[in-house]
């Protein structure tokens, strides 16, 4: 450490990360807890950096995905006495598209962002310190169908032992998403042929009436509906099936249905 700077010893005593799960575009808080205990404040007003690092767990992933938040002290080191303990506090918007375990670094950098030398948990003098991970983990229609279509029992949940996998998994207050698109809107109701042969026609359902069954699947697996992200959800079946690229031309992603996300708590 710069002679200059001797002085001034920082050491991160705690942090806290407000939560263990997390939904795409919701804000996460890192408070990080700090105390100088050297004898004068610092000679000039340093900045405190959250690094985060996700990668390799989402499909086609091939690369690290990095990003950087920085924060002010209140008050600024430069008026940190001996002894005076501070709270610093990061905010980061989690980005749409990015699944997976973040991990987290946070440490002091100079206005040049050089980092600057503290004291880690363990009193070690280090330029970061890890101080922890959040698990946001999407699973891509693993739930596809999970209800018996069959002419004499339609509605009828089929309780599929994935479902109680899934649900072992998740740690305590784990999440698990459930989107419920229009395909679900329609009932098969069994019907008798002119050469009366068994069969079944499809009727439309109303989409509350629909969904209640898979509420209700959910939970019996011991899940509790926690939030509804309204119309969150994208169906893109459409959007893959070169059928309807050459029935209907160009299918365009605002065409495609939309309906809400229902997310289950451990």
């Amino acid at each position: 450490m710069d002679n200059n700077f001797k002085s001034f010893r920082p050491v991160l005593l705690k942090s806290r990360i407000n939560g263990n799960y997390m939904n795409p575009g919701e804000i996460l808080w890192v408070t990080l807890t700090w105390q100088n205990i050297g004898e004068t404040p610092a000679p000039v007003d340093f900045m405190f950096f959250l690094d985060g690092d996700i990668g390799h767990q989402r499909r086609l992933e091939n690369k690290r995905c990095d990003f950087r938040v920085t924060a002010d002290a209140l008050p600024q080191t430069t008026l940190w006495e001996k002894g005076m303990t501070v709270d610093v506090t990061f905010k980061w918007e989690i980005l749409l598209n990015w699944s997976g375990t973040f991990h987290f670094c946070a440490g002091i950098m100079d206005e040049n962002k050089i980092p600057v030398l503290f004291a880690g948990k363990n009193k070690r003098e280090v330029f970061s310190e890890y101080i922890g991970s959040v698990d946001f983990i999407i699973l891509y229609d693993v739930l596809h169908g999970i209800f018996n279509y069959t002419k004499s029992d339609w509605g009828e949940t089929t309780k599929l032992e994935l479902i109680d996998s899934l649900v072992s998994l998740l740690k305590q207050g784990g999440i698990l998403s459930l989107a419920l698109y229009d395909e679900i809107e329609h009932k098969r109701v069994a019907v008798k042929t002119k050469n009366g042969k068994d069969s079944f026609k499809s009727e439309p359902i109303p989409h509350d009436e629909a969904i209640k069954p898979y509420i209700e699947l959910m939970e019996s697996s011991g899940l509790a509906l926690h939030s509804v992200i309204e119309n969150g959800g994208v169906h893109f079946d459409d959007f893959h099936n070169p059928t309807k690229w050459r029935k209907y031309g160009e299918v365009k992603v605002n065409s495609l249905d939309r309906r809400n996300i229902y997310n289950f708590i451990k």
